[in-house]
């Protein structure tokens, strides 16, 4: 929870879409010391995001009038309408303001040269940070300041885990693997329960058991950072028996080189969005 002792600090948030409202709901659930302001694009996405933030957070048509009156802007449209924002924006943000974008593949220069602004940090969170419990990797430029600098880390400790890189490349990297990690995860469990239901499981607790069981195991992998993720595998998977019955045909079908391209192509995909 934010800090009693936090200085108002007022949010602009530039985005109705899902992680524009995971970013709102964690920073209003956490109460934030400062305005929270979320910024949408018409009267009907306002009137339906009011009624599920306000008194809270106020949702806005536009956000120019508003730009004046905040230090931390968060912009969390899509990439492909980030450009569309550079011509609203561009000139009218203060110099001392902070920039956070969440836009996937936009290089830090494209949006220092595109909203004529230097004080940018470019991030990719995740969607688990709606309930703090996301991963949050980022870069900043040069000309944002140390007071700055610990405002962000603030903010990004709300959603979860935060880590800061030096190399741009990296937010690409962490695109590809934490921004559409969730997705991944989804669809292996997914897959999981529909073999434990086509085996004749009952649906009313598949889904519960299943989910346990990654949370299970990911715990223990927590909790024992020191091991091999192969030797927790290991302790599982006796000679002859069940599980590696099950892990031979993963290899057989290329289980392993199959997520890894998945997340290459995503990685390639997210360089070609800033391109």
């Amino acid at each position: 929870m934010a800090s009693k002792k936090q200085s108002a600090i007022n949010v602009l948030i530039i985005g109705g879409g899902n992680m524009g409202k995971a970013i709102t709901q964690i920073l209003s659930q956490n109460g934030w010391a400062g305005r929270v302001i979320l910024a949408v694009k018409n009267r009907k996405q306002q009137q339906a995001l009011a009624n599920i933030f306000l008194p809270k957070v106020e949702v806005v048509v536009g956000s120019r009038e508003y730009l004046a009156t905040v230090q931390v802007i968060i912009v969390a449209v899509k990439p492909q309408n980030v450009p569309d924002l550079y011509p609203q924006l561009r000139g009218r943000i203060s110099a001392e303001t902070l920039v956070i974008s969440i836009a996937a593949g936009i290089k830090l220069q494209s949006l220092q040269a595109g909203f004529e602004h230097q004080r940018i940090i470019r991030s990719m969170p995740n969607t688990p940070a709606r309930i703090g419990q996301g991963v949050t990797v980022w870069l900043r430029s040069a000309e944002v300041t140390q007071e700055q600098l610990k405002l962000a880390r603030q903010i990004f400790a709300l959603w979860g885990k935060e880590c800061e890189v030096q190399k741009e490349k990296l937010i690409d990297v962490a695109t590809a693997v934490f921004g559409s990690g969730p997705a991944y995860v989804c669809q292996i469990v997914e897959s999981v329960i529909d073999g434990a239901v086509m085996l004749g499981f009952p649906w009313s607790r598949v889904r519960e058991l299943v989910i346990q069981t990654f949370k299970g195991a990911l715990a223990l992998a927590e909790l024992a950072p020191e091991k091999h993720l192969a030797q927790l595998r290991d302790e599982v998977t006796s000679p002859g028996g069940t599980t590696v019955e099950a892990l031979y045909v993963f290899d057989r079908r290329g289980l392993a080189a199959c997520l890894k391209e998945g997340i290459k192509a995503a990685f390639d995909k997210a360089q070609l969005l800033g391109a």
